[in-house]
């Protein structure tokens, strides 16, 4: 279904993501950002990683999550078709999904991939400071527009439209973010979740009401990108 980067998205945007991989492998050997063995399969791991979010929130809000049954994980299935993946920096130029903020972006995966790609109004959050030096070098150097958050996300103040994860935290405590980071009930809260995901849903459910797709990762077998809205504690 995906032959290679080079055919999702622009050659300026191709040019941002050489430039990115460039920076992260020379500052990777002295600040742990990612797993270095993941270096080797850049494009899947991280770039495609994050951009497969794009067809999702450029469905929104033809794609509401629908309402779940209380202790029900069976959520509405949204498949990454084919004819979903055209040129990603149009579908993200074309739309104002209102703001985003990545919590815990470490190396800004997915949130500087967002940015890279036209969204608008993205913030990454991020309590490292050698992080945020490396992301704010990384923005400097690919003339990327993107706001850099040096805090623990608790202290973040600011509204979102969407907040994205990839980090590995539990689905109950994402929420608990998202509560407080969300501009409206009807935010979108997009995560990334691996084979269990279906058993943190189970235990989310047993403190919050919220409505949920989920879409099959392209990178990871077994894994899913939650969508959740309609968020609210019992």
């Amino acid at each position: 279904m995906i032959t290679s980067i080079e055919k999702l998205v622009s050659e300026e945007t191709v040019e941002k993501f050489k430039i990115y991989e460039q920076l992260l492998r020379a500052w990777n050997r002295r600040t742990a950002l990612v797993q270095e063995d993941t270096l080797s399969d850049f494009d899947n791991r991280h770039l495609l990683d994050s951009l497969q979010l794009i067809p999702i929130i450029d469905s929104v809000p033809s794609l509401m999550p629908l309402p779940i049954n209380q202790d029900d994980c069976s959520f509405a299935h949204f498949e990454l078709s084919g004819d979903r993946w055209g040129n990603l920096d149009l579908c993200s130029q074309a739309k104002n999904t209102g703001s985003i903020l990545d919590v815990g972006t470490g190396a800004g995966f997915p949130g500087m991939v967002l940015a890279m790609c036209g969204f608008k109004q993205v913030s990454l959050c991020e309590s490292n400071q050698k992080k945020c030096i490396f992301l704010e070098e990384v923005a400097r150097q690919t003339n990327t527009d993107v706001v850099i958050i040096n805090g623990r996300v608790e202290n973040v103040r600011e509204k979102f439209n969407f907040i994205v994860s990839r980090a590995c935290m539990h689905l109950e405590g994402l929420l608990g973010m998202m509560e407080m980071l969300s501009a409206t009930p009807f935010s979108h809260g997009l995560f990334h979740k691996g084979r269990s995901w279906k058993e943190e849903v189970a235990s989310a459910q047993i403190k919050w009401r919220f409505s949920g797709s989920f879409t099959k990762s392209v990178t990871s077998q077994g894994g899913v990108i939650l969508h959740i809205s309609h968020l609210k504690r019992k």
